[in-house]
């Protein structure tokens, strides 16, 4: 009993801690309010953010159930997580708020264990932003901004 309470103690430990480092990681400096391209510097956009939070409610599913979701679709995958989304932060979103479109699922990786697809694409974008590039996030929490013919995405069936 000692052993199983100490596994399930320190994945939570390790789920929270990820939360921290993510939260930690969205703080820096903006440009100048009214420069051209008001982008910012050290914080997320509001789509990787979205991403993030959702890549970190996936390692707080895969710790209590030792998978990934089942799901043949974005929504399966969606409501699967539907109560870690609401323990992190209000306002996550299942539609990327830059291009207007729902996040696109790999379904490739439904029900996976996450040793086994930490380093494969988990979401994207539907469809590039203004700059031409995807937002990608991957099971194992990380996000990155790619462009869509990206070596990485191909031989992934995203729905």
């Amino acid at each position: 009993m000692r052993a199983s309470y100490c596994r399930t103690a320190s994945g939570v430990l390790a789920a929270l801690a990820l939360f921290a480092m993510a939260a930690g990681c969205s703080r820096g400096k903006t440009k100048a309010a009214g420069r051209p391209g008001a982008a910012s510097y050290g914080r997320p956009s509001s789509c990787q953010a979205n991403l993030k939070a959702i890549a970190t409610a996936t390692v707080m599913y895969s710790v209590d159930y030792s998978r990934l979701p089942q799901a043949a679709r974005f929504t399966d995958f969606w409501g699967a997580l539907g109560p870690y989304l609401k323990l992190q932060t209000q306002g996550v979103s299942m539609i990327c708020p830059e291009t207007r479109q729902r996040y696109l699922l790999n379904t490739a990786i439904s029900g996976r264990q996450m040793a086994s697809a930490a380093n494969l694409p988990m979401l994207r974008d539907a469809a590039p932003h203004a700059d031409g590039k995807v937002y990608v996030a991957y099971p194992s929490g990380i996000v990155m901004q790619v462009l869509p013919t990206d070596p990485r995405l191909a031989g992934c069936t995203f729905k």
